[in-house]
């Protein structure tokens, strides 16, 4: 679709409310955006974990003059021990270990256009999108994403379509990571979970002035007149005043000029009247004919229609623009945990903002324990005068070494009885201290929802069976279970978005070869067919007439085709990933066999099929037929089955062309006897004549 060309008053008022909306949402995010980055900095450990008074306080201080002078004061000890990494990558590690597998539901309301559908266009569709949302790239997004939910609250990626490699212009969809998340702004009205119905959007990034000069010399097609590397100071100054925060200079010692450059997703409504006329059919109100009489009109309605659009845009004007290939807008949004709202701000948190004040806590304790420990004064000995005389040395060292005995002297000098030497007792509360660190530590572990039974500690020790650990341990993830949740919607959103890409991404060249991906993990290849003729012209007159023989395209082989009008329902299974899967199958199938070796002819080809083993296929081709008889006759009538499964209307079609082929057939035969009857009477004819030619 060629880019739309705005000028004039057009342009200005399209820029002026791109960029109130863009303020709008910084301004309302910014509350938001600032608890999360703190959360992301405590999440990083280090002094971020310590209140900064605190670190002042515990710094080493200087001694000071006067009457009364301060002796200088060593720094006290800041120990910090991250207790946020294990739990948090507890349900990290649960999204990277799951398996979130799309399901398609046809819709009710699109059948109307594009008639009843076969599984054809559902596995076709399920395909693309599995391999699509199962690509590297994909889970690397999805992960970054969910990863900074699970830590602050809101995470973000996007489902785009880019070029395929080489002299071509197909396209395809990809998932993308948005590295630098903070750049994200959606529309604050929204109010679903994963931003679906957010009507605008923005992802930006800030570039340096030679930055943006090489990376966007045209506008639109034609050359940029903006050379922010190149401006005076006066021209400069004049941008960042008719777009403030779109160019503008850094403050500090090198000032650099930036330019703010930012993808602006945005809806257009559009309302038409549809009408419904007196034959059932259905048409726009601005499409009759202009001499259509009101009592042929039985029902009118008005319909929104949605468009989304899409605009790169510098602030000043759009550098690209164009009319986005789907309905939806394309940013896919993870929360972790959000917040019924008490005021009038949106609050989204992780496990990060509850488990705070325990880690501060956690912190100071262990550090106050090592300190106390650590500047405990070693108990000196109390001795009487002339108690240790001759063996002096050997007190001085006993601190430091373990001496096997230390002798002293027992009387003095008259004779009187001295007694052994003492050492001064010094009482530091440790027990009152270990105390406070495991409560704060219990309290870090309640904060985040991971209890120790989920992060592998075994609490009851009567506990022995696996079973009832494994019970335990399922019960312990129902606190962080909300997490999987959320992903589950996001990621439901991440296939609709696909879904809904596929026709005008995938669709429209007969031909293409399309790569899918199985519900097993396999690859195949499919190639697109020519559109089937659709039953509807879009305009409520009657489909057209089709021949009989078009209902036996299901005997020959499968046309895989995108519907453009069709409608799907998109549900997200969430299980182990593919690989496990696999792998969890041919252990359960070998451990049968290996416990009864009998169970290979009924079993064997399945253990061997899921392996992934070199010749494992082979194997189990091999080994199916070995079966017993019995399961080799229920496969082999399976296989009958489904290719035979042919709707009654259509076979009876068949057969009604059976017999016409049968009639055709007789015909054909009573003419081939009746042109070879002929044939023999000119050969005895032409034999006729030439036996009387030679007697002449």
């Amino acid at each position: 679709m060629p880019p739309r060309r705005r000028s004039g008053k057009d342009l200005e008022s399209f820029m002026i409310e791109a960029r109130a909306r863009f303020k709008l949402c910084e301004e309302s995010n910014e509350k938001q955006a600032r608890r999360e980055l703190d959360d992301l900095a405590f999440y990083a450990g280090g002094d971020h974990q310590w209140d900064p008074e605190q670190l002042k306080a515990r710094k080493a201080q200087q001694g000071s003059g006067g009457a009364n002078p301060m002796p200088p004061v060593p720094a006290r000890p800041v120990i910090t021990v991250n207790k946020m990494r294990e739990p948090i990558h507890q349900v990290q590690n649960e999204e990277r270990l799951s398996d979130l597998a799309p399901q398609l539901v046809p819709a009710d309301d699109f059948e109307a256009l594009v008639g009843a559908l076969d599984g054809t266009e559902i596995e076709l569709r399920e395909g693309l999108i599995r391999r699509i949302q199962r690509a590297a790239e994909a889970s690397a997004a999805r992960s970054w994403a969910f990863q900074r939910a699970s830590i602050c609250g809101t995470g973000y990626y996007v489902v785009l379509t880019r070029y395929v490699e080489g002299k071509t212009f197909d396209q395809e969809v990809y998932v993308h990571k948005l590295y630098n998340q903070a750049s994200v702004g959606l529309d604050p009205s929204h109010e679903q979970s994963d931003g679906s119905d957010a009507e605008f959007g923005f992802i930006g990034e800030d570039l340096t002035a030679s930055d943006y000069d090489a990376r966007y010399p045209w506008r639109k097609g034609k050359k940029n007149e903006i050379r922010a590397s190149k401006m005076s100071d006066g021209d400069w100054r004049m941008l960042g005043d008719q777009a403030p925060s779109w160019f503008y200079s850094t403050e500090g010692k090198e000032k650099r000029r930036m330019v703010r450059v930012t993808h602006y997703w945005y809806l257009e409504r559009e309302s038409r009247e549809l009408v419904q006329l007196a034959d059932g059919t259905t048409a726009w109100d601005d499409e009759l004919p202009e001499d259509t009489p009101e009592e042929a009109i039985l029902d009118r309605r008005p319909v929104i229609t949605k468009t989304m659009h899409w605009a790169l845009l510098d602030g000043m004007e759009p550098l690209e623009e164009e009319e986005w290939p789907s309905p939806d807008m394309p940013i896919v949004k993870i929360v972790g945990e959000e917040l019924q709202p008490f005021d009038k701000e949106r609050r989204v948190e992780g496990m990060i903002r509850q488990a705070r004040g325990p880690q501060m806590g956690f912190n100071a304790m262990v550090s106050k324990l090592v300190e106390t420990i650590g500047l405990a004064p070693i108990p000196p000995f109390q001795v009487a005068e002339g108690q240790i005389t001759g063996w002096e040395s050997w007190y001085q060292v006993a601190n430091t070494r373990t001496l096997p005995f230390l002798p002293f002297r027992a009387f003095d000098a008259s004779g009187r009885p001295l007694g052994s030497p003492t050492r001064t007792n010094v009482d530091v509360p440790i027990q009152a201290m270990a105390a406070a660190v495991q409560m704060f530590d219990e309290s870090i572990k309640s904060t985040t929802m991971v209890p120790a039974v989920q992060l592998g500690q075994a609490t009851d020790p009567h506990l022995k069976s696996g079973r009832a650990i494994k019970l335990m341990q399922d019960q312990a993830s129902m606190g962080t279970s909300n997490f999987m949740d959320n992903l589950k919607v996001s990621v439901r959103r991440e296939g609709q978005l696909i879904n809904n890409l596929l026709y005008p991404v995938y669709g429209k060249r007969p031909g293409r070869l399309l790569r899918l991906m199985t519900g097993e993990g396999e690859q195949k290849t499919v190639q697109l067919a020519e559109p089937a003729p659709a039953p509807l012209n879009g305009t409520g007159s009657q489909p057209p007439q089709t021949s009989p023989l078009s209902g036996m395209r299901q005997q020959g082989p499968k046309q895989w085709r995108l519907t453009e009008h069709a409608n799907f329902n998109v549900e997200i299974k969430v299980s182990k990933n593919t690989a496990t899967r696999r792998d969890a199958a041919a252990q359960f199938y070998g451990s049968l066999v290996e416990a009864n070796p009998m169970f290979m002819t009924w079993f064997g080809d399945l253990a061997l099929k899921y392996r992934d083993d070199p010749g494992a296929k082979e194997a189990a081709e091999r080994v199916e037929v070995m079966l017993d008889p019995k399961i080799q006759a229920f496969l082999d009538e399976k296989k009958q089955d489904q290719g035979s499964q042919v709707p009654p209307a259509v076979q009876a079609k068949m057969a009604a062309l059976q017999q016409q082929l049968q009639h055709a057939e007789q015909i054909l035969q009573q003419a081939k006897g009746e042109l070879e009857g002929k044939q023999h009477e000119q050969e005895a004819k032409l034999q006729i004549a030439q036996m009387e030619t030679e007697r002449a």
